[in-house]
């Protein structure tokens, strides 16, 4: 209950009986010589007995950090430092345990989830009242853009029979990434001076971690490239497309298609230029900025000879 308990039970002898001998009293048995009461004798217990002295309760502050705090996606590795003070005035402990949300018991020797782990030699270690320890570790804090690790802490000490336990946090922040996606384009080949042209369109995704979603595919003289018009007879037709949307992009891949598009002149005299132009997000919801879209424009020059 806090206070400091001090149950006790007395026995005397009458004064007109025989005396006490205790002076060789058997303390391995509690019955020893003179010290069980016979008919003559009377005796007073109280296990109740209390002294008003407080017994003071040891508690521990646990302070976590972590260094960074903030990591690119899709994170990395992050060190972790553990202060413990007892913040008793007399009693001291000694630390039991610490184990780590997400990164498991960092006082086994075995935990592969750690790496430079000096928390290890803090287990069985006596910290004295107002005194300070402290501890390091290594581990990968991984996560998307907006992502926060939480890692979380608890230290438990030993006060004499009793468990002293405190714990404490630490966040690390996931942020962003963003890198452009480009387009290229060429013209593969051309057709008498009705131009049948084929042209070859790659989009390419050059983040290392988020995904690319390709929603549109315009040319600024063919329109939606990934619809033919049937039949194709006017200059600016889509003859054939093997384009499709949406087409979702892994990191650092592409997609690639093609497609035949219809160019008339009056004459056998032709250059053509056209541009296409990719609408894209990623899967943190991010586009290119307003008029940096990612485009490229390919010309076909058909020239007549005598």
């Amino acid at each position: 209950n806090g206070k400091l308990n001090l149950p006790y039970c007395t026995s005397w002898h009458s004064n007109h009986g025989t005396s006490c001998n205790i002076s060789q009293p058997d303390f391995s048995e509690f019955d020893g010589p003179d010290f069980a009461p016979d008919t003559k004798s009377k005796c007073v217990c109280d296990d109740d007995f209390e002294v008003p002295v407080e017994v003071e309760k040891a508690e521990l502050k646990v302070t976590k950090s972590a260094a960074p705090t903030t990591l690119p996606e899709p994170g990395g590795e992050v060190t972790y430092t553990v202060d413990v003070e007892n913040k008793a005035v007399v009693e001291s402990v000694v630390i039991a345990t610490i184990v780590d949300v997400p990164y498991g018991d960092l006082g086994d020797a075995l935990n592969s989830e750690v790496s430079a782990n000096t928390c290890l030699g803090l287990i069985s270690q006596t910290l004295g009242p107002g005194a300070k320890l402290s501890c390091s570790f290594k581990a990968d804090a991984l996560g998307n853009a907006g992502d926060k690790v939480t890692d979380d802490v608890k230290v438990g000490a030993n006060q004499e029979s009793s468990l002293v336990c405190g714990s404490d946090t630490a966040d690390v922040n996931i942020t962003n990434v963003y890198n452009d996606p480009t387009l290229t384009k060429k013209a593969l080949k051309t057709e008498n001076c009705q131009v049948d042209v084929n042209y070859q369109v790659v989009v390419n995704n050059n983040s290392a971690v988020d995904v690319l979603t390709l929603n549109t595919l315009n040319d600024d003289k063919f329109g939606d490239i990934t619809s033919a018009d049937v039949p194709a007879e006017n200059n600016g037709d889509v003859v054939s497309t093997t384009c499709s949307l949406p087409q979702d992009i892994l990191a650092g891949k592409n997609y690639t298609c093609t497609f035949t598009g219809l160019i008339k002149d009056s004459g056998c005299d032709i250059s053509h230029t056209n541009k296409v132009t990719a609408g894209t997000v990623d899967d943190d919801g991010q586009s290119p900025a307003a008029g940096s879209e990612p485009s490229d424009s390919a010309t076909v020059e058909l020239k007549t000879t005598l």
